[in-house]
Formats: C-alpha cells, sequence, structure tokens
C-alpha cells in the first residue's frame, strides 16, 4: 500500500472507503429474480392439489381418529 502525503509533506492516514448502498430497485430484482421460481412452483402445487376435488380432512387431531 502507498503512503499518501500532503502538501507539507507529511503522511497522510488511509481513510476507509465505504462502497455505495445498492439501489431498492437492484435489490427488489434480484429478490424477484429468486422468487420467481418458487411462486411459480408453489402456484401450479396448489392448481395441482385443487384439482383433486378432495374434501378437507379438518384438524390434525381428527386425521387420528378411525374411519366407521
Amino acid at each position: 500500500m502507498a503512503t499518501a502525503f500532503n502538501e507539507k509533506g507529511s503522511a497522510v492516514p488511509p481513510t476507509l472507503v465505504t462502497p455505495p448502498a445498492p439501489s431498492s430497485s437492484a435489490s427488489s430484482s434480484f429478490l424477484s429474480t429468486i422468487a420467481s421460481p418458487i411462486t411459480g412452483l408453489a402456484t401450479r402445487f396448489g392448481s395441482w392439489k385443487a384439482g383433486f376435488n378432495l374434501p378437507n380432512p379438518g384438524t390434525a387431531e381428527n386425521l387420528q381418529k378411525e374411519v366407521k
């Protein structure tokens, strides 16, 4: 790392440079790119499940009961 000097010839301490924050549109487009296949899969699964026209089994407790 090279040492920087001011006009008087004394060494200037290095300064930290923070990178610019990503714009919200860039992060939202990244998230939509990731979420798009997942939401598409959930939509396809939901329509596939609805195609069976099965009745709602009710609560989890009722699933354990025997059918008479």
